[in-house]
């Protein structure tokens, strides 16, 4: 194992979806990424167009936007240890967003074709990360639908309103 197999394993296991893989898979998982960095407002991501990447991003960060760079609204930024792009490690979609660093970013990135081969050699760590991935998207679709709700509330204007009514 090198070096930087070793500090990336120790970096998986930060991520949320890996921290249920013991420390041997997470090893053999490590070395199936790929390290890039990225200068600041690098695109690292385009909407629209077609992958088969999933990205980790290890240091620096980045913002997610929807529309042409340049005219894009953001929709949230990330951090040392968020991820996307997963859903081009199980189907063939054009990518929703944009991302583009907002500072210098290294990123970790395992393409479709070594995520599957490295769950087909090793099912039981498969099962710990689909879990994990299962666990992240609820917490994502429950968040969503407390924005949602909170949005067809009306939002703070509404609530505020509301407390000086009553």
């Amino acid at each position: 194992m090198t070096p930087s197999t070793n500090l990336n394993a120790t970096f998986l296991k930060t991520v949320n979806i890996f921290r249920e893989l013991p420390a041997g898979d997470l090893e053999l998982l490590a070395a199936q990424f790929e390290t890039r960095e990225l200068e600041s407002e690098s695109v690292i991501i385009h909407e629209g167009e077609l992958s088969d990447e999933f990205f980790l991003l290890r240091s620096g960060t980045a913002k997610v936007t929807r529309g042409k760079i340049g005219e894009e609204v953001i929709i949230t930024s990330l951090n040392p240890g968020d991820y996307f792009g997963e859903a081009a490690l199980f189907q063939n979609v054009k990518r929703t967003a944009n991302i583009q660093a907002i500072d210098y970013v290294t990123l970790l990135v395992i393409t479709k074709k070594n995520f599957e081969q490295f769950l087909d050699l090793h099912p039981a760590a498969a099962k710990r990360i689909l879990h994990g991935m299962l666990k992240q998207l609820f917490f994502r679709l429950q968040k969503t639908s407390a924005q949602l709700e909170f949005e067809r509330q009306g939002g703070l204007a509404h609530n505020a309103l509301k407390d000086l009514l009553s």
